[in-house]
């Protein structure tokens, strides 16, 4: 089981299959604690995210103090669309803890994710900051903790409060701090992008924008603004990366983007080996689009973005963005609005991965499917909530420009 582990967290996916089978096999020999944790762990690593929430449940209703169990629990929920349903788990783990930061951070961040209690949330938030100054934390940790509560505005549609607070914050900023955080930069660059202030987001990003890692994220701005120049210039400095071959792809630069996909160097970049397998995928789906394979892209792309739904980022939205667009070419509207169905529900955990912006294009889009279908109060309830999401955007932002003429063209008809 532990060489299982080892060699799926170095990226060798295929040889760790064989040997979450053979521990598989020898679990019920072992205790009841490892044994539930390897059926999680060998259901988890085979797409069977249903039965492993089953093991892993179990395994906490019996062993509430295991910490990976907690863990994966919490992926596999996510991976269901059902981020809840590890909630109670995480917050009996902190109540249990209450001086463990990683613990209280979980119970925060889950509560967050979830939206079931906001205010709860921002207790185990507090208890986190304050246990934070004795311990050394993940810098995307320490910038989660300085932005939820703007994160938590834009959850409950209440954009004046959440542009208000992140201005606030910025301005009284320590720049040296900051600058020694880049996630801080990115997590408030991506909300100002959502209430629709992307010159803010841009100003609030430029600091990076030389940093190759970052390159590919600064070049996201210019994608929701619709600036295709920007945008192309700026994917001339692309760092090799999964993210940027989606980008690149996305922009048509096919020939570019297969180069680097083939490029050995890409797949190192991915942040958890674990993961470099999904990433290739939705890459390797957005490149087959881009080359006219419909087919093949729709298979791909469908089978990566059910692995990739604990984590609803800009890129995996951009994926499903391409998904629908091939459902729809096919005349197959009902099934693209379903796609689109299920990733709308990931409104909560997308603030959590930094894809607010590209989770309200998929919604005008739901919106534009569900009038074509005929659904018009339902449309009219998208849009409705996406213009409080926008009710501070400035005047020329693409997504409130593309709403506010949707309205007025179904107001005409």
């Amino acid at each position: 089981f532990v060489l299982a582990y080892c060699l799926r967290n170095t990226g060798h996916s295929e040889a760790a299959r064989a040997h979450f089978r053979r521990a598989f096999d020898l679990a019920e020999s072992s205790t009841p604690r490892e044994s539930y944790f390897i059926q999680g762990c060998y259901y988890s690593m085979s797409n069977q995210d249903e039965k492993a929430e089953e093991a892993f449940k179990t395994l906490l209703e019996l062993y509430p103090d295991h910490y990976w169990g907690l863990m994966n629990l919490i992926s596999s929920s996510a991976k269901l669309g059902r981020a809840g349903d590890a909630v109670p788990y995480a917050v009996r783990f902190a109540d249990a803890r209450p001086n463990d930061f990683e613990a209280n951070f979980r119970a925060a961040f889950e509560l967050g994710a979830s939206g079931n209690d906001e205010q709860q949330a921002l207790v185990y938030l507090k208890r986190a900051r304050d246990l934070a100054s004795q311990t050394e934390i993940a810098p995307w940790k320490a910038a989660t903790l300085k932005l939820f509560p703007v994160v938590v505005h834009w959850q409950k549609g209440e954009a004046k409060l959440a542009l208000d607070e992140l201005n606030n914050m910025i301005s009284t900023a320590n720049p040296a701090a900051e600058s020694a955080n880049p996630y801080v930069s990115w997590q408030a660059a991506s909300l100002y992008l959502a209430l629709g202030k992307p010159h803010a987001a841009d100003r609030t990003l430029e600091p990076l924008a030389d940093a190759p890692q970052w390159r590919h994220q600064y070049a996201l701005i210019p994608l929701v603004q619709g600036d295709e120049r920007t945008f192309h210039r700026r994917l001339r400095f692309v760092y090799p990366s999964y993210r940027a071959v989606i980008l690149l792809a996305k922009a048509g630069h096919t020939a570019e983007a297969e180069r680097m996909f083939s490029n050995p160097e890409t797949a190192r970049t991915v942040f958890a080996p674990a993961s470099a397998e999904m990433w290739g995928d939705l890459a390797q789906g957005q490149l087959d689009y881009a080359k006219g394979d419909l087919g093949k892209a729709s298979a791909l792309l469908e089978d990566a973005i059910l692995r990739f739904r604990a984590w609803p980022n800009s890129y995996y939205y951009l994926c499903i963005e391409t998904l629908a667009d091939i459902w729809e070419k096919q005349g197959e509207t009902e099934r693209a609005l379903k796609l689109l169905d299920a990733a709308s529900a990931q409104r909560n955990l997308s603030a959590s991965n930094t894809g607010e912006a590209f989770w309200m294009r998929n919604e005008l889009r739901r919106a534009r499917l569900n009038r074509k279908l005929g659904r018009v109060d339902e449309a009219e309830r998208i849009e409705a909530e996406l213009s409080r999401l926008l009710a501070v955007a400035d005047p020329d932002f693409p997504l409130l420009a593309q709403l506010n003429a949707e309205r007025q063209l179904s107001a005409a008809r």
